[in-house]
């Protein structure tokens, strides 16, 4: 609603002032906006949230009509990363770096969607599914050689750290943190035979790289390559 003021010669015109209802250039009535960066699920400081915006009734094919962005309790701003499905639905990501009520505003060809913006609070925790392990030491290594993988936190929240590596021997291990929201890790296998890598994060096991489905372990078999390369010179000679 706007007030509409009109003088002429200094002097207020008849009917002056009047009030007008302008209408948004789109109609947003029908988009939907749903996921935990918007319904405020699970949201934690320092980890990556996401949404998506279903705007399917104004069109399917995508485009460059939605904005997001979000407001931190402090009145700095968060990037959001938008990604255009090209069917009609977009996908918004961003990651909160402050504790308390954040304002996602959403809007299409610059007019709000419904119930935008929406209030999200931003707590303290982690979300262990957003680590990434990844590396060829999970797959499979060599005994008496260090083997390597690496361990990726940065959008996971703020959380603990844990790693083990069981087998038929005890296997030397180091963490090494590369500042920068990941780390790598080195570990010595003595005995050839199936080993379990532990991951958690936060105290909750993340997904295994190899077996997914199964997400408390990554399994390898450690090669006894060293013991037929000593046996292929033992017959040589």
């Amino acid at each position: 609603m706007y007030t509409l003021m009109l003088k002429y010669g200094g002097k207020a015109v008849p009917g002056f002032p009047a009030k007008v209802m302008v209408d948004p250039a789109v109609d947003t009535s029908k988009v939907k906006v749903f996921g935990p960066g918007v319904e405020g699920k699970d949201v934690f400081r320092e980890a990556t949230t996401d949404f998506t915006v279903d705007a399917r009734p104004l069109s399917r094919r995508g485009g460059d009509h939605v904005k997001a962005e979000v407001k931190n309790p402090s009145g700095a701003l968060t990037e959001c990363v938008v990604t255009d499905r090209a069917d009609g639905t977009y996908g918004v990501e961003y990651t909160p770096f402050e504790n308390g009520v954040h304002s996602v505003n959403v809007l299409y060809d610059d007019t709000p969607v419904p119930q935008s913006p929406f209030r999200v609070s931003v707590t303290e925790g982690c979300d262990s599914s957003r680590v990434v392990a990844t590396g060829p030491g999970l797959h499979q290594a060599l005994t008496d050689q260090t083997n390597t993988f690496n361990i990726i936190t940065r959008g996971a929240g703020i959380g603990g750290l844990g790693i083990t590596v069981e087998g038929p021997s005890e296997s030397k291990m180091s963490c090494k943190d590369n500042k920068d929201g990941s780390c790598s890790v080195e570990y010595v296998p003595y005995t050839p035979g199936l080993y379990d890598v532990n991951i958690t994060y936060g105290g909750e096991h993340v997904p295994g790289e190899v077996r997914p489905e199964i997400t408390l372990v990554s399994r390898l078999t450690v090669s006894q390559e060293v013991m037929i390369m000593v046996m292929m010179c033992f017959f040589k000679t």
